[in-house]
């Protein structure tokens, strides 16, 4: 597959546009200084496994497989049958 690199004028865009994303920000900031500083959206889902972070083991991954096949078995009884993929 061929490798897509994008052109010099592309990089140019996209570079100011992040320049001009941080400048707004920092002086919407400096202008209410309670949003530097508030707390960001929580993440809100859970670890599958116990201990958080990445699965150690072939079983983790097995048994995380399986918990994921359970919550769509779930969701597919309490979801009404309006895909192909439900039934």
């Amino acid at each position: 597959m061929r490798q897509y690199r994008p052109t010099i004028e592309q990089l140019k865009k996209r570079y100011s546009s992040e320049m001009a994303r941080k400048k707004m920000i920092a002086k919407r900031h400096a202008a209410n200084p309670a949003l530097a500083t508030r707390n960001q959206i929580p993440d809100n889902s859970e670890p599958w496994l116990p201990h958080g972070g990445l699965p150690r083991s072939l079983e983790e991954c097995a048994w995380i497989s399986e918990q994921v096949g359970k919550e769509i078995d779930r969701w597919k009884q309490i979801l009404p049958k309006i895909f192909s993929s439900a039934g």
